[in-house]
């Protein structure tokens, strides 16, 4: 064939496999702004429960101002990343490894990892919408007993596919958009050295984000609510987060036989009221034996126990400062804590709730519910309300907690000037002296009348040796009885000291002192009553001093701090005024057990079961096991359903 016929064969170009994604003309990201991206989608569904909980809400929110407003959405991002960040974090910090993002496959793989918690997270905002729409607060531990209940899960699932069905449809628009920014192109990595330094630093602060705090402890639930109320608080929240937290804490309660119904009746309690525990707040004895508007200080003592107070039988005392007092006093005989711990002792003489079995302690869900908030109603009837611990303010959250219940402020142990050591020591859980200089110093300066809550630390294990000037027992011990017998001995002096500096100042004299334990020392005792029996000290000036008998508890200060600050309307407490006759009996909570103490005896229960009980002839031991029974339906369905207490502005 001559050339002049020859057909040309087109040269064949080299096999160059898929186009590179550089190549492509949509807008391109790098790997950090793809993982920033899909985060941002991820917080949709959490905007949309806020937006829902604001709807809700309306009434309690329209007073605010629209910056309260819109800090509320900001706050409660710290809360959305609490919750999505310790899931999402490693499947998006994998997608978004510098070294594979040029992998379509790679980051599909963990993108795809990362979106398949939202389904579940997505349904616990919509289940927690229709949570706060009955009951007016987010799902706590809630969330944990519904799932251990599958037909129950059903059933609900049916009575709202139409909300099932509005999920799907927003699931299925946020599961686009997740699929359209794992298609968008990759930048080509030119800067590698760049690339990684805001890889790190963007994933650094991922770390952050689920701690949601610079404070020595993670963000929690309370820190929604100590700025600007309840109803504020419950916008900042979201039900994946309050609910993700209590599972942490939960532990399946025993099933108990009595129905809330059954419950109430038993209590002498209208079941058909909307709110079965309101009452007008009792006032009628307060004209007659406290002066007008007093000042109120609470002292919670830790683990001051009987065993050592000479003005309870101890001989030799290790408590001279307090007995001397007590000359001055009203002292009450036969005092019962709530529970084995601190935080049961605030609970029961701040809030008027037994810690009970199957109820969340405080800082772990009870708070969400609407409580009768004594700083709050204090602070409306002109008080100034302040809280002071001498353990650091994140202890037990309780700085979180003082300030969503009305305190206008709150400080711990970080906030005392000039800390001392002793023995070349900081204690643990902060120096009494240091506590009491401060309170005594801020008081000095408060508006009167002021309502003062203090709760004290250095009898709190481990034992740091005060100085040899306190030493009762030798060796001293940082975890036995010789070293909390030195700070008892010292915790004494303290109190003494700013007992001398109180009595000189200008409010001494129109002041009522609540004085009390928040526990024993070890409770670990074969009597129930030995284990929870604590001191306890009313100080009213000009009144004459004496030994009250009667049983109580620490729920009755609840209902003394009631009186004393004279609230009105209505309240909520399991206690009784220590200045009027007491209730005759005591729930303690022990561990996982509730008991139950009376005159005539005591009984603990598993709430499936009786334990131990002594003292009690079999119909005692009968009505005694039906009223604790009560006692813990009333209290935990009550809570759970929001109607402990009403809503008071």
């Amino acid at each position: 064939m001559s050339s002049s016929t020859r057909r040309a064969v087109p040269a064949q170009p080299p096999e160059l496999g898929p186009a590179p994604e550089a190549a492509d003309s949509r807008v391109q990201v790098s790997s950090t702004q793809r993982a920033l991206l899909l985060l941002a989608l991820a917080l949709l569904p959490f905007l949309a429960a806020r937006l829902w909980v604001a709807y809700l809400s309306w009434p309690e929110l329209r007073s605010l101002g629209g910056g309260e407003l819109v800090l509320a959405f900001l706050v409660g991002v710290r809360f959305d990343l609490a919750a999505l960040l310790p899931i999402l974090l490693g499947p998006l910090a994998l997608g978004a490894l510098p070294l594979a993002s040029g992998s379509l496959r790679w980051r599909r793989v963990w993108g795809w990892i990362a979106f398949a918690p939202l389904i579940p997270l997505s349904f616990l905002l919509m289940a927690d919408g229709v949570y706060f729409q009955e009951v007016g607060r987010h799902v706590a531990r809630e969330a944990v007993l519904i799932a251990h209940d599958p037909s129950y899960l059903v059933a609900m699932s049916f009575e709202h596919l139409l909300l099932g069905a509005v999920g799907l449809v927003g699931l299925s628009a946020l599961g686009f958009g997740w699929w359209r920014v794992l298609e968008l192109p990759a930048t080509q990595v030119t800067a590698q050295r760049r690339t990684w330094i805001v890889f790190l630093l963007v994933f650094s602060l991922g770390g952050l984000g689920i701690r949601g705090s610079l404070s020595r402890k993670p963000i929690h639930p309370l820190d929604a609510y100590r700025d600007h109320g309840f109803a504020w608080g419950n916008l900042c929240l979201n039900g994946a987060f309050s609910a993700i937290r209590a599972s942490l804490h939960f532990k399946a309660t025993p099933t108990n036989p009595l129905d809330l119904r059954q419950a109430l009746v038993t209590l002498g309690r209208d079941p058909e009221a909307p709110f079965p525990l309101s009452q007008l707040a009792v006032i009628s004895s307060r004209s007659d034996v406290l002066p007008g508007r007093p000042n109120v200080v609470v002292l919670l003592l830790e683990s001051w126990d009987l065993s050592v107070m000479g003005s309870y039988g101890a001989a030799p005392s290790l408590t001279p400062n307090f007995d001397a007092w007590a000359q001055e006093s009203w002292v009450y005989e036969e005092v019962y804590a709530s529970s084995q711990r601190t935080v049961g002792g605030v609970q029961a003489t701040l809030t008027g709730i037994p810690p009970v079995p199957g109820l969340p302690e405080l800082g772990h869900g009870i708070e969400q519910a609407e409580l009768t908030r004594l700083a709050a109603r204090a602070a409306i009837q002109g008080y100034l309300p302040l809280f002071f611990q001498g353990p650091r303010r994140r202890s037990y959250y309780l700085d979180s907690f003082a300030l969503s219940s009305g305190f206008a402020e709150a400080y711990g142990m970080e906030d005392y000037p000039g800390r001392r050591e002793r023995g070349g020591e900081h204690a643990k859980w902060g120096w009494d002296e240091d506590l009491y200089g401060f309170v005594r110093q801020r008081l000095q300066r408060a508006k009167q009348p002021f309502f003062a809550f203090v709760l004290t630390g250095t009898t709190h294990s481990p034992y740091v040796m005060p100085g040899p000037e306190f030493a009762v027992d030798f060796p001293h011990e940082r975890h036995g009885e010789k070293g909390y017998r030195n700070t008892m001995r010292y915790a004494d002096w303290a109190l003494g000291q700013f007992l001398a500096q109180a009595r000189a100042s200008e409010w001494y004299e129109s002041t009522v002192w609540i004085v009390l334990a928040d526990h024993v020392y070890r409770s670990a005792r074969d009597d129930l009553r030995e284990s929870f029996r604590i001191p306890l000290l009313v100080h009213v000036p000009g009144a004459a001093p004496g030994r009250r008998g009667g049983l109580r508890s620490q729920l009755d200060v609840h209902a003394t701090l009631i009186e004393a600050i004279g609230v009105r309307g209505q309240v909520s407490t399991l206690g009784q005024s220590l200045l009027g006759p007491g209730p005759g009996e005591a729930l303690v909570r022990q561990g996982d057990l509730l008991g139950r103490i009376s005159p005539e005896g005591y009984q603990s229960h598993t709430l499936a079961a009786p334990v131990s009980t002594r003292g009690l002839d079999p119909t005692q031991a009968q009505r005694a096991e039906r009223r604790l029974l009560a006692f813990q339906r009333a209290v935990t369905d009550l809570v759970a359903a929001n109607r402990w207490a009403e809503r008071y502005p």
